[in-house]
């Protein structure tokens, strides 16, 4: 619900077509390597795979409104969020790795503050 409200936050600042379009296509091609890869690991867990699929198409819609907007901000508190997200699913259901828990807190949170300081500011 929070990233809906962040979403809604930023469509409100309506960033045009145009630069929605690019920023959307930026976070597809960032975002479905790893979001292909955590699908496929998921296969074997259905009550997973829809709940996780749409997570991930409404942080990514999220992503892509923020960098429309131009606040830099904004863009770089989507960023680190679906950075620690994909830290997240990645540890979880690929394969853990090692620092995990230290990147997806150092990420979130800086991620967090920057959203909202973007919205503040």
């Amino acid at each position: 619900m929070g990233h809906l409200c962040y979403l809604g936050g930023f469509l409100g600042a309506w960033p045009g077509v145009l630069a929605l379009g690019i920023a959307a296509a930026v976070v597809v091609t960032v975002v479905a390597p790893f979001g292909t890869r955590i699908v496929q690991r998921l296969r074997g867990r259905p009550q997973l795979l829809a709940p996780v699929v749409l997570y991930m198409l409404v942080i990514s819609a999220m992503a892509a409104t923020a960098l429309a907007t131009g606040n830099v901000l904004a863009g770089v508190g989507a960023v680190l969020f679906v950075s620690s997200d994909t830290m997240i699913a990645w540890n979880r259901f690929v394969r853990p790795f090692a620092g995990a828990d230290v990147g997806i807190m150092v990420t979130y949170h800086l991620g967090q503050a920057a959203l909202v300081l973007s919205l503040v500011h």
